[in-house]
């Protein structure tokens, strides 16, 4: 199938309407993994302080 010359405006706003959902779409999942993964590293830097506590309380030093 061929691509016409010319876009008529209705199906050009519905082309660009239907990327601009999928960019939307994209963005909204991209920012959910960032979350996960923000979530993840604020887990592991708690996990990480509290060995470091640990750690003191037996005044062994911690390397950093």
């Amino acid at each position: 199938m061929t691509k016409p010359l010319i876009e008529l405006p209705s199906v050009l706003q519905k082309r660009l309407r239907t990327e601009n959902d999928a960019l939307i779409a994209d963005l909204a999942e991209k920012n959910k993994q960032l979350a996960d993964k923000d979530a993840e590293l604020a887990d592991k830097n708690a996990e990480l302080a509290r060995m470091k506590e640990l750690l003191a309380q037996y005044h062994i030093p911690a390397a950093t």
